[in-house]
């Protein structure tokens, strides 16, 4: 397989930066200039002989010299023997002339002779983001792949619309009701449309609303809006209609000519739109504007179509996108099958890691790292209650006994053994997503995307607890003999119960339970990560919160998880509370095979 080029044209650099940074790649190196009597010149500044070369330029700002700079970009790939010219369009200049008005009309089909001049100029591809009209597709004779905003927009919805679930989906005109009713559908909410009618271009005659909102949020959601004369009048509509509040969804904002002060005028609780076209000015002049960024859809269906995988399967497993929003460059998403090449020089059979690879790997441990430093102060507040717990499960005494107990021995004692878990917190965190990371990165490539998210998340769930099992055993069993009120005479330091399980075998000594240890962390991590990411969207879709869903979530999980390897967690804690194979841990023969090493502490 060719490997991979990506250039960026004038319209949109921020947009092709961010689509690069996500594929782990550089942007490829083009000149592009005016001579002096405004001809657009363009130089490609590295070889594509033989590369899979994709082009990123928008159909905004001045769209018929971007257009041309765009055709001419094609061409001089093509002819400089790239292997594939893939054109990535986010928003299709002259979408909207996709037909004759009306019968007799003089009127061109522009759309259609910007896909002949695409398909002239040798782009072999065309990758773009909601047409304006789906046949548009039917121009070309090249494939065309119509990317949707949708589940961006489905994403927005729940986390930033907290009646959600008592909202209309409406459509300004009756052209877009497949669009909206496709949205109400995943929401399983009500939809609307609006049907206007038109003297001129751009100038909206009369407006009629088909469908209720009479108490309820409306979301206007459209493809495209430029002078915003139809949103405007149809949000006014909406609210004389009595609608609570009016929010408006769009891919592609224009926001030509009066656009930007009729938004500031009309009574929007925000203007949404995507980063398909350029949109920092425009938000400088108009607070209630908001950008989704589609970047990471525009890069996953790059990588898909380098690696010739599925682009459809990209929308019918939308939510697995998202899981991989944030992950950086060279790595796989939940969904993704085989990593993206680095560079020319790299052969079929090795994949090298960049320094931007090695980041990525070493940013999810240290996101966990920091975690599990501000949980130290947590550990120290929750330590007494852990320990009230161990003396349960080791004495199967009552609450009341054992705090009396704990209280009767005082606070010098209470914090025995606080050492090893605030260790154990200070790594915890780094190798639990850390791990997991990396486990479900290896996993996914022998996935091919034939493996749902849930099981590769579960696999790697099992592969991190075996793990933490090898690395925290021993922490966790110098932290029950220290816990263990038997063991206060014969060891009653650190350093003499360090001394005491190094002289024993590693099945006796520091590894004593490893077995239940390793099955309990293995099936606790799986099911951590298999319930997590469905129980928070489960709760989102109530209409709770980021925030709250998260909090919640996490008390339903660990509660589910905490239940059945609760017996787990006794065992391990009997185990591991004697010292020398014999006996109880806490009838006061612990440390017969130890000596005395009490001097030596």
């Amino acid at each position: 397989m060719p490997n991979i080029k990506i250039f960026s044209g004038s319209s949109h650099q921020d947009l092709s930066q961010k689509i690069a940074d996500r594929l782990g790649l550089e942007l490829g190196k083009v000149v592009t200039k005016k001579f002096s009597n405004q001809e657009t010149c363009v130089e490609i500044g590295e070889s594509v002989r033989g590369e899979d070369v994709y082009i990123v330029q928008s159909g905004c700002g001045e769209i018929n010299d971007n257009l041309m700079e765009l055709l001419i970009m094609i061409n001089a790939c093509k002819i400089a023997s790239a292997s594939r010219v893939t054109a990535v369009i986010p928003c299709f200049p002259y979408a909207r002339q996709d037909k004759k008005d009306k019968v007799g009309s003089r009127a061109p089909i522009s759309a259609k002779l910007v896909a002949n001049m695409l398909s002239v100029s040798g782009a072999d591809h065309i990758i773009t983001m909601d047409l304006h009209a789906s046949q548009i597709q039917g121009f070309f004779d090249i494939p065309v792949d119509n990317l949707y905003a949708e589940p961006a927009v489905l994403k927005w919805i729940k986390e930033n619309i907290l009646e959600w679930k008592n909202c209309t989906i409406v459509s300004p005109d009756a052209g877009g009701a497949k669009r909206v009713t496709s949205i109400a559908d995943r929401l399983n909410v009500d939809f609307a449309l609006i049907h206007k009618e038109r003297k001129k271009a751009n100038e909206v005659d009369r407006m009629v609303l088909v469908g209720d909102v009479k108490d309820r949020v409306a979301i206007l959601v459209d493809d495209m809006a430029d002078t915003c004369g139809t949103i405007c009048h149809a949000a006014d509509k909406l609210l004389s209609a009595g609608a609570t509040k009016v929010y408006a969804i769009l891919t592609h904002g224009i926001f030509s000519g009066p656009a930007i002060s009729r938004i500031n005028n009309a009574c929007f609780e925000a203007v949404v739109v995507t980063n398909t076209i350029p949109q920092e000015e425009k938000m400088k002049h108009c607070p209630k504007i908001q950008v989704i960024d589609i970047s990471m859809i525009l890069a996953e269906a790059i990588r898909r179509t380098h690696n010739g995988e599925s682009v459809s399967y990209l929308f019918s497993h939308a939510r697995l996108l998202f899981l991989c929003e944030d992950a950086a460059a060279g790595w796989y998403c939940a969904s993704s099958g085989r990593k993206m090449r680095r560079s020319s020089g790299e052969s079929s059979g090795s994949e090298q890691l960049t320094s931007r690879d090695l980041f990525a790997w070493f940013r999810s441990y240290l996101h966990g790292g920091t975690s599990s430093l501000l949980s130290t102060l947590t550990t120290l507040v929750t330590f007494p209650v852990y320990k009230t717990v161990f003396r349960q499960q080791l004495h199967s005494t009552l609450v009341r006994e054992t705090v009396a107990q704990l209280y009767k021995e005082g606070p010098r004692k209470l914090y025995r053994g606080v050492v090893p878990p605030l260790l154990v917190k200070t790594l915890h965190g780094t190798l639990l997503f850390g791990l997991h990371d990396t486990f479900l990165h290896q996993l996914s490539p022998h996935g091919g995307g034939s493996i749902p998210g849930i099981a590769l998340q579960v696999l790697a769930g099992i592969g991190t607890g075996v793990v933490e099992a090898l690395v925290f055993t021993p922490f966790e069993r110098v932290q029950n003999v220290l816990q263990n009120a038997g063991n206060d005479r014969s060891l009653p330091t650190l350093r003499s119960v360090l001394q005491c399980l190094r002289g024993e075998s590693l099945t006796s000594g520091f590894y004593r339970a490893a077995v239940p240890v390793l099955a309990r962390n293995a099936l606790g991590n799986s099911l951590y990560f298999g319930l997590k990411d469905p129980t928070r969207d489960a709760l989102r879709e109530r209409g709770l919160s980021p925030g709250t869903s998260s909090f919640v979530s996490g008390m339903v999980n660990a509660t589910a998880i905490s239940l059945p390897l609760y017996p787990l967690s006794v065992l391990v804690a009997n185990m591991q509370a004697q010292v020398g194979g014999g006996g109880g841990g806490g009838r006061g023969n612990a440390g017969r095979h130890c000596g005395n090493p009490g001097s030596a502490a």
